[in-house]
């Protein structure tokens, strides 16, 4: 992302740290690189069921989305890190801290952790920015 004072790198380390019978437990830890600066801030464990059961009343579609009221718009082949996924592109709208912005994702169950890229659009003129793996390390596969 970048504005009138630099460019900001955002990167996202996720490492899965354990699967049990209940959870999979996921180490997350955030880098922000500013023109002048470089933020490492301390991972965090992040916790996910396992397996949940979908209640009766709900529709099962719901839990594909990335957000319940995101939109699916197509189904479209998308390249990343040298591959083709058939991919679900969704749109929603999301208040960040830079304002309102409009999201267009591609999703694909093929693609480890599902989210293949995010592109930000903010109506309100600034710069749009993109959200993407660049990076995937699979240990033992």
């Amino acid at each position: 992302m970048s504005n009138e004072v630099g460019t900001t790198v955002i990167t996202t380390s996720l490492e899965l740290k354990e699967v049990n019978a209940a959870a999979v437990l996921v180490e997350s830890q955030i880098t922000v690189k500013r023109t002048n600066d470089t933020t490492e801030n301390p991972p965090s464990i992040l916790e996910y069921p396992k397996s949940q059961k979908i209640p009766a009343e709900m529709d099962p579609e719901l839990f594909t989305r990335p957000l319940p009221d995101a939109k699916k718009v197509a189904a479209e082949p998308i390249e990343s890190l040298g591959k083709s996924y058939d991919a679900t592109v969704y749109e929603w709208k999301a208040q960040l801290e830079s304002g309102p912005m409009q999201v267009k994702g591609w999703f694909s169950d093929k693609f480890p952790g599902r989210q293949i890229k995010l592109e930000f659009e903010n109506p309100n003129g600034n710069e749009p920015f993109v959200e993407e793996i660049i990076e995937l390390n699979i240990p033992n596969s």
